[in-house]
């Protein structure tokens, strides 16, 4: 048959920064992410050195996020960041989950140390460190087949030097301080990303506005402007509620008569209907 072929305009970053809210009413922690998208194809000279830099900023437990978000200020369990090299399109992304009352104190040090690395070298014992956790992992990957493989496909498939990877270590140790510089300015923007925050917008939404526009999206990514919020009228209380409720339905007395109750489900799921009957009654339930 025909196969369709969609095209895509190619993912850029804002103009300006702001906050994308996914409001979610029951949550009692944020998801936060700052992301944006980046021109990086795989075997760029580039994508070594943002390798490099990335470790630094958030690649392990050892890394500015962590340590900044974690052990200084225990907002979180652990925070990190990824720079991706693609075809296509990259991306940079920085990341962690923190209680309410600390989400917006958690994206101001995120963005400090996003800013940090772009107008500050690292120091010599940053970069070290970082080339040392980089060539461990790339010497342990080798102990596995399926890497040699990769690294023969991904030559092919994307017209890589055959060097590329047998020089890899080499050029990870001729990275300098001054590359790592360059490559932050290049590929991290504080001033150009999405700050997406999944939480309780009711708690974060007001103290997130000091990092840009705050704009609320639904669960499929569509743009809505949120309603505000009815005042509750005088006196209302939640035994009131279930009282006027149960009046609703006929009285309590009525309700506590009822002996059997028989409930249907109908759901649809990945292209299957699904049907559920219980039963309940005294001592039994089906």
């Amino acid at each position: 048959g025909v196969v369709q072929s969609l095209t895509y305009d190619t993912p850029t970053a804002p103009q300006k920064t702001y906050v994308a809210l996914i409001d979610r009413p029951s949550s009692v922690q944020s998801v936060i992410n700052i992301a944006h998208p980046i021109s990086l194809p795989i075997g760029s000279p580039d994508a070594l050195k943002a390798g490099v830099m990335n470790e630094v900023v958030g690649g392990s437990s050892s890394a500015r996020l962590y340590l900044n978000l974690r052990e200084t200020h225990g907002f979180t369990y652990g925070a990190g960041s990824q720079i991706s090299s693609d075809r296509l399109v990259g991306r940079f992304i920085a990341s962690a989950s923190v209680r309410n009352v600390v989400t917006d104190s958690a994206v101001y040090e995120m963005m400090s140390e996003l800013e940090r690395i772009v107008s500050q070298p690292v120091s010599s014992d940053e970069l070290n460190a970082a080339k040392a956790s980089i060539a461990g992992s790339f010497g342990r990957s080798l102990e596995r087949p399926q890497t040699i493989a990769s690294f023969a496909v991904n030559t092919a498939r994307y017209n890589l030097p055959k060097d590329y990877y047998s020089s890899y270590l080499q050029r990870l140790d001729a990275v300098t301080i001054e590359d790592i510089q360059s490559v932050a300015a290049k590929y991290v923007q504080p001033d150009h990303a999405y700050i997406e925050v999944v939480g309780k917008g009711s708690e974060v939404a007001k103290k997130l506005k000091q990092f840009g526009e705050v704009k609320y999206y639904d669960i499929n990514g569509n743009e809505y402007e949120p309603k505000e919020s009815k005042a509750l009228p005088p006196g209302l209380t939640a035994e009131r509620v279930i009282d006027e409720y149960l009046s609703a339905l006929g009285g309590r007395q009525k309700i506590e008569k009822v002996q059997t109750v028989k409930l249907n489900y109908k759901a649809s799921a990945m292209g299957q209907d699904l049907l559920l009957k219980i039963y309940k009654s005294p001592g039994k339930s089906l």
